[in-house]
């Protein structure tokens, strides 16, 4: 593990977190020393490993499932706010069992109210509902209430999203 530690904060860079993340590949024992590291919530390495974590997830999206419990304990401690966003976007569309998916949205509803969360923190946190609403959908009136409620608030990247969003939510009602 020391060894992908290094490798992972010997370079900035896409690209370099690119070939980590390829080399990686669908290899789950590996994926495993990843969190590992961004579960030691060490700043110089959390962050990086959380963005190789984003690349892998991006086309072996599966690797996660075994972790989500991990990472939903991590998330809303003091951690980067590049470690919580990355999370957030691994974790957005993930299936989860029914403990898993009441804390993602009690954290998710938590990060979306925070006037100092990050955007695409934010972000995240609404498709993160949006997508558990499909299973729950006495969700969408929830969300629908709290994204209306921010929107003459919030930056545009927010109101882009949450425009969208509630866009959705108001065709599913149709």
């Amino acid at each position: 593990m020391q060894e992908l530690k290094e490798w992972i904060v010997s370079d900035n860079g896409k690209d370099h977190i690119g070939k980590v993340a390829a080399s990686l590949g669908n290899d789950a024992e590996k994926f495993s020393a990843l969190i590992a590291i961004i579960l030691q919530n060490q700043p110089k390495y959390a962050q990086k490993a959380a963005w190789v974590m984003e690349h892998c997830c991006n086309q072996y999206p599966q690797l996660a499932d075994p972790h989500i419990s991990a990472l939903l304990e991590l998330c809303p401690k003091d951690v980067h706010p590049g470690v919580r966003r990355a999370i957030l976007h691994v974790l957005e569309k993930r299936p989860m069992n029914e403990d898993q998916t009441g804390i993602a949205l009690e954290m998710a509803f938590e990060f979306l109210q925070a006037a100092d969360e990050l955007v695409a923190a934010k972000s995240y946190a609404m498709g993160m509902i949006m997508h558990l609403s499909a299973e729950y959908p006495e969700l969408r009136n929830e969300l629908k209430l709290h994204l209306e409620a921010q929107l003459p608030h919030q930056s545009p990247a927010f109101k882009s999203k949450a425009v969208k969003i509630l866009t959705a939510l108001n065709k599913k009602k149709s």
